[in-house]
């Protein structure tokens, strides 16, 4: 074989190589094939998952709707029968506004009682605890004469003990025109009380009880009051929240308020919480002193916290006189109703500063004297009188019979008038004789109670 034989031997495979080699070729394209057939296998596999996949996601989502919505109606009816239920029996909401429709519990919330040394300042858990046996809650029966028919009514209100066999102030408003009066103390025992005298004027009365050993209060000395000074009241908002007790300032003083047309009191003003069925409750200091009661509240739309109490001071003189006599003896009386006369309107009007006498009582000690109606008073003796509080404070330092210079304003000039401060009328007395004898009359046609063996029923 020659050279070039043998080259082209090497070069070129053999049959059984080229053989081999063909195979080769075609075992890895089926290699390939077969890759391709597993890969398209696989995604076929797996695109039936994922749609089978997503239509059990979407199956499932349907079903977490489905109990969301069977849960949210659920809880929708929940809440509207809640809110049906609690409409019909306890609130009542209106706009942002929520009104007390019924009242579930008042019962009396009971503490630890106790004495605490006087003239030491106390917080409001010891004025509390120290004074809450001294008040009482008061009810009152009422008869109204109204076209011809009696109606009868009742009112509530606060009273405090001031002496230990039973005496009890309160305000006469609370009381006035009652035919039975019933006080309850703080342990829970009631008693009918009898009316022993009032002061219309001064919008007192004082009540008597039938027991002994109870405790009184502690009387302060409101002259000494400042403004900003902490005060307490305990009292029965309502007639229904006994034994209330709420806590404020002492926001002004010498503030003149007239109750009615005849009756203008001096007080000082409070923003402590009051509402009806506080009258006639006791104002504490902060040293446990009743140094006012609790009288008035100015009542109009968008306005809180303006409440006023009468002095203790200017009281007492007339309490001790009705508890010894039944009723003011010595009281200066001039029957007549005054504004002040201010120093815009002076200026205004070119008249002078004073108290301006509206109304005057037809015989009563000013009428007789010889005051009128459009008089300004502008002193007193030897005192100025600049507001009408300042001529109702000076009338106290008088008597009955005693005699007065008036200084007065009229029709551009000044007279000079002698005045003799009158008694006052019998309206009071009249009062409680109305209601001694109404109370003698019922008990008389009441008929007896039967006698009931303890140990046996009926």
């Amino acid at each position: 074989m020659n050279e070039s034989e043998h080259k082209d031997l090497e070069d070129k495979p053999t049959t059984s190589e080229n053989s081999e080699v063909e195979e080769n070729k075609e075992s890895d394209v089926n290699f390939t094939m077969a890759k391709e057939d597993n890969l398209e296998a696989k995604i076929a596999v797996e695109e039936r998952n994922d749609e089978k996949g997503l239509t059990l996601f979407k199956e499932k989502e349907k079903k977490i709707n489905r109990n969301n919505v069977k849960i949210t109606i659920g809880i929708i009816c929940f809440l509207a029968i809640v809110c049906v239920f609690a409409s019909r029996d306890f609130v009542n909401t209106k706009a942002t506004t929520s009104t007390i429709n019924k009242v579930i519990n008042t019962a009396i919330t009971k503490v630890n009682t106790r004495d605490v040394k006087r003239g030491v300042i106390m917080n409001a858990k010891e004025v509390y605890a120290n004074n809450v046996n001294s008040v009482v809650e008061i009810k009152t029966e009422i008869n109204k004469t109204l076209e011809g028919q009696i109606a009868t009514g009742a009112a509530s209100g606060t009273g405090f003990i001031i002496s230990k066999d039973g005496y009890i102030l309160t305000n006469n408003h609370v009381i006035e025109n009652g035919t039975k009066i019933k006080v309850s103390l703080y342990d829970g025992k009631s008693y009918d009380a009898t009316l022993i005298g009032t002061d219309p004027e001064l919008d007192i009365a004082v009540l008597k009880i039938n027991s002994s050993a109870l405790k009184p209060v502690t009387f302060g000395d409101s002259d000494k009051l400042i403004i900003g000074e902490d005060i307490y009241t305990i009292g029965h908002p309502l007639g229904q929240f006994t034994y209330t007790f709420t806590n404020g300032i002492v926001s002004a003083k010498n503030r003149t308020i007239a109750l009615d047309s005849l009756v203008s009191l001096n007080m000082f003003q409070t923003n402590t919480a009051m509402n009806s069925g506080n009258s006639g409750g006791p104002i504490f200091n902060s040293y446990g002193e009743v140094i006012g009661i609790a009288t008035a509240k100015y009542a109009s739309d968008n306005v809180e916290g303006i409440v006023f109490g009468i002095p203790i001071n200017d009281v007492m003189d007339n309490v001790k006189q009705i508890m010894e006599n039944g009723r003011v003896i010595d009281k200066a009386y001039l029957g007549i109703v005054v504004t002040s006369i201010l120093e815009k309107e002076s200026k205004e009007k070119k008249i002078p500063i004073g108290a301006y006498i509206s109304e005057i009582t037809k015989d009563s000690a000013g009428d007789k004297a010889g005051l009128k109606h459009g008089d300004i008073v502008v002193k007193v003796d030897k005192h100025d009188i600049l507001t009408n509080s300042d001529l109702i404070n000076i009338k106290k330092k008088y008597k009955a019979g005693n005699v007065a210079i008036f200084k007065v304003w009229r029709s551009g000039e000044y007279l000079e008038i002698n005045l003799k401060f009158g008694i006052y009328d019998k309206t009071a007395e009249d009062t409680v004789k109305k209601f001694q004898k109404e109370q003698l009359t019922e008990q008389t046609n009441k008929p007896k109670e039967p006698t009931i063996n303890p140990d046996t029923e009926s």
